[in-house]
């Protein structure tokens, strides 16, 4: 409702005097009233633009509480391990996608056979559709699968790697999954090898090269919500 001040500054005129032409003011108010809201109807919806995160990280870096924050923060969803092996179970491709999913080594059959180029490329190609054709262009934050390769002709990748001390890491594993420290450090070794070779395999990349992301973050030592708030600060420079 335009108030007594705003007819005097826009109309010059209080509400109980005239306007040129001898229409009331307070008509001249309805039919402004009703000319600024006909224009908001018409003023086009701005969508935000379709975006999707990808977090490759070192073991122990507490990627999963950083996406969280991101999702959080962006109302999108979150694909984890297990989030992506319902969602393939749902499509019907589970049984051919769990070990890409799980992150597992090649095993020894697969890599004599990917030592033909062609077969390779074909390996990479079935898991690289199927993974595309699972999240098409939905807006979401992924964590590993290779995510900063697969989607790589996305406009709107953005892709992060997350690395941290050694000892940082292993005591961040200790916690997370109810370790020994001892145990805990063969855990970190052993999934970070994994992931190497996983990485190598899918992608023929080097798995952590920084040039192949577009922010690498030390989130052991600032933390998960200064991580997350780094990757917020530079999608909004986009």
């Amino acid at each position: 409702m335009v108030s007594d001040y705003q007819c005097v500054m826009f109309f010059g005129v209080a509400p109980s005097g005239k306007t040129a032409g001898g229409m009331s003011l307070l008509n001249r108010i309805d039919v402004y009233e009703k000319t600024v809201r006909a224009q908001q109807l018409v003023q086009p919806i701005v969508k935000r633009n379709i975006m999707i995160i990808t977090i490759a990280r070192q073991c122990g870096c507490r990627a999963l509480h950083v996406g969280e924050i991101l999702s959080r923060h962006y109302g999108i969803p979150l694909y984890t391990r297990k989030s992506l092996m319902a969602k393939a179970d749902k499509m019907g491709i589970l049984d051919e996608m769990t070990s890409f999913f799980e992150e597992r080594p090649v095993d020894e059959l697969m890599s004599a056979i990917s030592e033909f180029p062609f077969e390779r490329t074909a390996v990479r190609e079935k898991f690289r559709s199927a993974f595309m054709k699972m999240i098409g262009n939905e807006d979401c934050i992924i964590i590993g699968r290779c995510g900063n390769f697969i989607f790589r002709d996305r406009q709107d990748l953005v892709t992060v790697f997350l690395h941290g001390d050694l000892s940082d890491r292993i005591v961040n594993a200790a916690e997370e999954e109810n370790l020994s420290m001892a145990e805990a450090e063969d855990f970190v070794h052993t999934s970070d090898d994994c992931r190497v070779a996983y990485h190598s395999f899918y992608t023929g990349l080097t798995w952590g090269y920084a040039p192949e992301y577009d922010i690498c973050i030390d989130s052991c030592r600032i933390g998960t919500e200064k991580t997350a708030a780094i990757i917020e600060d530079y999608i909004s420079n986009l």
